[in-house]
């Protein structure tokens, strides 16, 4: 345990050794500029120097409280580790995620007849982003092609991408690259080239802080004097997109330890489960049954009625919905590692915005705006064929191997004359 100097010991040592000469020369006052004053002062100031020198070598060359530099030296030297460095979000070709396609909205059947029947060719650093401006600044996302790709036949391409800048900033959820800085070919100035990612990109990984290192350095230390599940864990942050797993011994059976993991917002992609478990069974190859999975996708549909005196078009009724689906997105996020989720937090929040709104007030069942509140669980995510299960609580549980994300919300408007 660390023990921090006391600021006043200079003082103390003084006044202890000014009392000890005293004591032992029958001395019963001290002038202020006697000898004994100024040498007792002087020795109290140097054994207070020190011992803060001596604290700070200490901390210097403890784990738990060494900083930077320091810190790098006693975890290389000591247990053989270096922090890990920061990461650029990225998708390879093979992971069919980022693509280039035509616009539905056009009539071609290839690239080449958007292009007078010439091929398209797309440079290396080319830009997918999120946003194009009128006057073509691009969006805060922006992802460069990691190579040349010559676009013929067909009218979707799937192509590797690297973040412009380094660290998780870059990662995205699906769906958020819409659009590419590209307009060498003939039908340029109808767009007709979009781009898009069809699942979330989140390898994108901040340079170690102390404290995450601190951690790291923990489950180093705890796997040698326990057993493989910390070391597995260990394994598993260290993986571009990784932030937690969860090991579960028995997951598919008896003999069996399921590995499911999370990363920001306690999303996965696939890539990043082959990629742990090619590193676990290339650890403990021949030894036990690691199996490395996404866990569950729970789903949240809800059901709210709301009353209205006034007619409500299809715009605003869009409106409300999104504006509800953000209001609880935003509860989920914030709420993301939690084993609870209390839909009574996210009532209040509506409830709050609401209340009397332009004539449109909502409804209540037992106290509840909720009509009704299903959940469907998935192992994939977005794969929503499964039969939803009505739960009666605003409490949901989530279990270990979950993550709770919303897909629906049906709003249902009653129409009330305003004269009853």
């Amino acid at each position: 345990m660390t023990t921090y100097v006391d600021l006043n010991s200079s003082f103390k040592a003084s006044t202890s050794l000014k009392e000890n000469i005293k004591t032992k020369l029958n001395i019963d006052l001290l002038r202020n500029d006697s000898v004994v004053n100024v040498l007792s002062s002087s020795i109290g100031q140097e054994i207070s120097r020190l011992s803060l020198d001596v604290q700070t070598m200490y901390n210097k060359s403890n784990y738990l409280t060494a900083e930077g530099a320091d810190l790098d030296k006693i975890a290389f030297n000591l247990y053989g580790m270096q922090r890990l460095p920061f990461t650029y979000a990225k998708t390879k070709e093979a992971d069919t995620n980022t693509f280039i396609m035509l616009s539905p909205f056009s009539n071609y059947t290839s690239f080449m007849a958007a292009n007078n029947n010439s091929p398209i060719v797309i440079p290396k650093g080319t830009v997918l982003t999120d946003n194009i401006s009128s006057n073509g600044d691009l969006g805060s996302v922006q992802f460069m092609t990691d190579k040349e790709y010559i676009l013929t036949n067909g009218s979707k391409r799937f192509v590797g991408t690297i973040a412009i800048t380094s660290g998780s900033g870059q990662n995205i959820d699906r769906g958020v690259v819409k659009y590419l800085n590209f307009t060498n070919y003939a039908d340029a100035f109808n767009r007709t080239l979009i781009a898009g990612n069809t699942s979330p990109i989140i390898n994108g990984r901040n340079s170690e802080s102390d404290d995450e290192f601190r951690r790291r350095i923990q489950l180093f230390i705890r796997s040698k004097q326990t057993n493989s599940y910390n070391d597995i864990n260990l394994t598993s942050i260290a993986i571009p997109g990784i932030i937690t797993s969860e090991i579960i011994p028995g997951y598919y059976g008896i003999g069996t330890t399921g590995v499911v993991i999370f990363g920001p917002n306690r999303l996965a992609t696939d890539s990043e489960v082959l990629n742990l478990q090619n590193q676990i069974d290339s650890k403990y190859f021949g030894v036990s049954r690691i199996y490395v999975s996404k866990g569950f996708f729970v789903y949240l549909d809800l059901e709210i009625r709301m009353t209205t005196r006034v007619a409500v078009s299809d715009i605003d009724k869009n409106a409300i919905r999104t504006e509800l689906k953000n209001i609880i997105n935003s509860y989920l996020m914030k709420n993301v590692n939690t084993r609870e989720v209390n839909l009574d937090s996210v009532q209040t929040e509506i409830s709050r915005i609401f209340r009397n709104n332009n004539g449109i007030e909502l409804q209540k069942k037992d106290g509840s705006i909720f009509s009704k509140k299903y959940i469907r669980k998935t192992t994939e995510r977005n794969s929503l064929n499964t039969v939803g299960l009505e739960i009666p609580s605003n409490v949901i549980k989530v279990q270990r191997d979950e993550r709770i994300l919303i897909n629906d919300i049906d709003i249902f408007f009653d129409f009330v004359s305003s004269g009853v």
